[in-house]
């Protein structure tokens, strides 16, 4: 039986997070933890494994200034040592079900024509989903993305406010996103400010017997 340890740890991480709404700006995430982040990121499941989502690392102050009034004039944007913005694909097609294919056929050892049953699978699928069914589709995957990226960060001692408070078409423009992706939500990175009175409430969430029932 696996040690209990490991579990209450992650727990442990999770109580001790909170969104945090002021961040140090004196205080930068160094690249190796971001990198580690970047790879909870990568490695979060997805449905079909195809991950209809990218995460752009924000690193230009200018831009992260410019983007600052359609996120609300929120102070995470430009003060959080990293800002990643989600985005989803608005349409996945069979091209992008195949670009995947490749990648899983490499990692597996066969050919993208051993693999040709899965990529008529995943691709008729995909078809069968009205445009806006798709588009909601690659969100979701996006936001377990997130989550993962998140924990990871938490493991870390590292503050994180996920965020969806953005007018979305000025935000999707200001970042060139086109017609094929959009964004689903923005997530800062960074320290705590010592000002951060949110630091300080409790948590509040429902009672686990509000939350489950058992069937």
């Amino acid at each position: 039986m696996v040690s209990t340890t490991k579990a209450e740890q992650v727990i442990a991480n999770w109580e001790w997070r909170y969104a945090t709404k002021k961040f140090d700006a004196t205080k930068k995430v160094n690249e190796a933890d971001i990198e580690l982040i970047k790879r909870g990121i990568q490695l979060a499941p997805t449905s079909y494994g195809v991950q209809p989502f990218k995460v752009l690392d924000i690193q230009d102050t200018e831009l992260r200034k410019k983007l600052q009034p359609i996120a609300w004039n929120q102070g995470q944007v430009v003060d959080a040592s990293h800002l990643f913005v989600f985005v989803y694909k608005t349409e996945t097609d069979r091209d992008f079900v195949e670009s995947y294919t490749k990648i899983k056929a490499e990692a597996v050892g066969k050919t993208t024509e051993e693999l040709q049953g899965y990529t008529d699978f995943v691709a008729t699928k995909m078809k069968e989903k009205s445009s806006k069914e798709l588009a909601s589709w690659a969100e979701k995957q996006s936001y377990i993305a997130l989550s993962h990226a998140m924990t990871t960060a938490a493991a870390l001692e590292i503050d994180t406010c996920p965020m969806e408070g953005f007018e979305a078409d000025p935000l999707n423009e200001a970042l060139g996103l086109g017609k094929d992706w959009k964004v689903a939500a923005l997530l800062t990175l960074g320290y705590r400010s010592q000002e951060d009175q949110s630091a300080n409430y409790p948590k509040t969430r429902r009672t686990q017997e509000q939350l489950f029932a058992t069937l």
